[in-house]
């Protein structure tokens, strides 16, 4: 994480890689956090979804999936260091992101 931190090129999304990797998920179920899936008063994520994306002739698109698995449900309880990073994430939103297709924010 330290050549992260320090890397002029990668070091904007530091916070984003301390919650993937201190929380084992999936890029695609990060990408699918909602706020109703962060609980910071008990220090969970709620992962039960992912955020799928597809190529469909000249664009892409996306799509909320359920976990390919049951075992892929669950809440992952975050550490110190990811709940300070996941705060940082969502503290310096300008403005967290609605989708026209569905009611549903998006963190990212």
């Amino acid at each position: 994480m330290n050549f992260i931190k320090g890397d002029g090129t990668d070091n904007s999304y530091y916070d984003e890689f301390v919650v993937v990797f201190g929380t084992g998920m999936k890029v695609s179920e990060f990408c699918g956090l909602t706020k109703k899936d962060v609980d910071f008063e008990n220090r969970k994520i709620h992962v039960d979804h992912q955020l799928y994306r597809e190529r469909q002739r000249d664009r892409r698109c996306y799509f909320v999936e359920r976990t390919k698995t049951e075992a892929g449900k669950r809440d992952i309880p975050m550490t110190d260091e990811v709940f300070m990073e996941l705060k940082n994430i969502v503290n310096n939103r300008p403005q967290l992101y609605h989708s026209a297709y569905h009611s549903v924010t998006f963190l990212f």
